[in-house]
């Protein structure tokens, strides 16, 4: 069991404002290393349970990489306690059930989560003179408000949205962890590409999250709820009811097993179906209101491409785009790499084939999947690791039966819309199966 409680102490040495401190029964601790700052410039109020949601997100991140699944009995599945300072205990309580439940599924663990009341304020009086001294004090605004992370599918996104109200500003919320990937920089360079089609139609608000300490769990898997977290923090500053936008392609989202051993495995569940009507019911149980859209939840990343309203604009700047969920790991394995892309993750290959399936150039990886030359360290041939795990999924060609109990099992999917994630999957499969075909992979 790992037990963790958490704690504000005053400003911390990013200028946030608020430390977060994650204290374990030997006393030992955790700090969190993030950044809220964008948000304690804006003009305005901060909503405190929109904050609450906020620092929720950050600690069940915290503890997430804080704590290696190794020690785990089954190798992957932990026990988490942890009691957390909000501003509201009889809310958040109300609700733990559901929180409970939402991040159990996120991170593939079980959760208990107890909420008490904050003795300290989340941002000292020090800090709280210093920020009605800031001489600088931005406005965000706009009807919605969209993740931007920096990769292709955000990135299309925020166009197609800009196309579709042409005289409309959009709020774009991004996040990174600087221990997982350089995201600020990529967001840096799209948003250059953007306003210059789009002058004066676009705020950026950034924030960091992470921990102080090396990590001792990699796999990542909550990172994107704090990324969601930012969002609807940023919404609670538009007029009410401002729409949170998610733009990921449905292959990704719905996290289909490309092979039975790998159901729920490593990748990101951010965008499921379950956890997005997890997070919605926790919103409403709160009464943070924040409509939640994902508009592309049925659509490869290969349609994404070949729909986007801009195709101009998407042309010259996709090679800016970073879709890699692998990128810093990777370049231990292969000597000289520089590509700012794996090539052979799951994101990687998706990307790749999404492009092949649009007719575009596919741009810069650090491993070709069909030249084992380019592997370095890595062993691509082994049976569950990504490539061979997606050549199965095309080759095994699950009927439409199969694809259904699979989807079922590895999480709840509206019944509704089962004929639609069925077809999501075999085009999915299709745009994969032409891609490996052209380069030799099957036949």
């Amino acid at each position: 069991m790992f037990d963790f409680t958490g704690r504000f102490g005053g400003g911390n040495y990013s200028n946030s404002g608020s430390s977060v401190i994650l204290d374990r029964p030997d006393g030992s601790n955790v700090r969190l290393h993030h950044s809220i700052e964008d948000f304690t410039r804006l003009r305005g109020k901060i909503d405190p349970l929109a904050l609450d949601f906020v620092l929720f997100a950050l600690v069940i991140y915290g503890c997430d990489r804080a704590s290696s699944r190794a020690s785990a009995e089954d190798g992957w599945t932990r026990q988490f306690s942890v009691t957390m300072p909000v501003s509201d205990p009889d809310a958040w309580n109300a609700a733990a059930g559901i929180a409970q439940e939402m991040v159990s599924f996120l991170t593939g663990d079980e959760w208990q989560i107890r909420f008490v009341a904050q003795t300290k304020p989340v941002f000292d009086k020090k800090f709280q003179r210093a920020r009605k001294a800031f001489r600088q004090r931005t406005k965000i605004g706009g009807e919605v408000v969209s993740l931007f992370s920096g990769g292709l599918d955000s990135f299309i996104g925020v166009i197609d949205w800009l196309e579709a109200n042409p005289n409309d500003v959009i709020t774009l919320s991004g996040a990174y962890d600087p221990a997982a990937e350089p995201a600020w920089a990529d967001q840096r360079s799209l948003m250059e590409h953007l306003t210059r089609v789009y002058p004066k139609r676009i705020h950026h608000i950034v924030s960091r999250m992470g921990i102080e300490a090396k990590g001792e769990e990699n796999s990542y898997r909550s990172r994107s709820f704090c990324f969601l977290s930012f969002g609807i923090l940023a919404s609670s500053f538009l007029e009410e009811g401002a729409t949170l936008i998610v733009p990921e392609n449905g292959s990704i989202a719905l996290n289909y097993p490309l092979t039975p051993s790998r159901s729920g495995s490593l990748s990101t569940r951010t965008v499921h179906p379950f956890f997005l009507d997890r997070l919605r019911a926790l919103l409403a149980a709160l009464d943070l209101y924040c409509p939640i859209e994902d508009p592309y939840r049925f659509k490869t990343k290969g349609e994404m491409i070949a729909e986007c309203s801009n195709q101009a604009l998407l042309k010259k700047a996709y090679g800016d785009a970073v879709s890699c969920g692998n990128r810093k790991r990777y370049k231990a394995h292969v000597p000289g790499a520089t590509a700012p892309h794996c090539g052979y993750c799951v994101p990687c290959i998706f990307r790749k084939a999404g492009l092949h399936a649009a007719g575009w150039p596919l741009g810069d990886y650090g491993v070709d999947i069909s030249v084992p030359a380019t592997w370095g360290k890595l062993d691509l041939r082994e049976p569950n690791l990504h490539v061979e795990a997606a050549k199965d999924f095309v080759l095994r060609a699950d009927a439409d039966r199969v694809i259904w109990n699979t989807m079922r099992a590895n999480g709840r999917v509206p019944l509704a819309d089962k004929a639609k994630y069925v077809d999501l999957v075999k085009r999915q499969r299709t745009e994969l199966r032409d891609y490996f075909q052209h380069i030799g992979i099957v036949r």
